[in-house]
């Protein structure tokens, strides 16, 4: 959507922060590979329902690690999930 919208205008690789590559690196191995393999064992260990609610914690876990570890700010619109 992104795309569609042009907000790749002007977007130049060379752009790209080491902090940032490495943010995405994080993600690629623990959002991804992690994560994906204790969910699938999650989902062997409990009952599929209770296993559904990583979609409801996993949020709230990304932004106090955001503000932990990477002073990320915190404020009242990330109560609504607005920006």
């Amino acid at each position: 959507m992104g795309l569609v919208r042009g907000e790749a205008q002007g977007f130049e690789l060379a752009q790209v922060t080491s902090k940032s590559w490495l943010a995405y690196i994080y993600l690629v191995t623990f959002g991804s590979i992690v994560a994906f393999t204790a969910y699938i064992w999650l989902l062997r260990a409990v009952e599929p329902a209770l296993a559904g609610t990583y979609a409801f914690v996993n949020p709230v876990v990304a932004v106090l690690l955001g503000w932990a570890f990477a002073s990320e700010q915190l404020n009242a619109g990330m109560l609504g999930a607005r920006p």
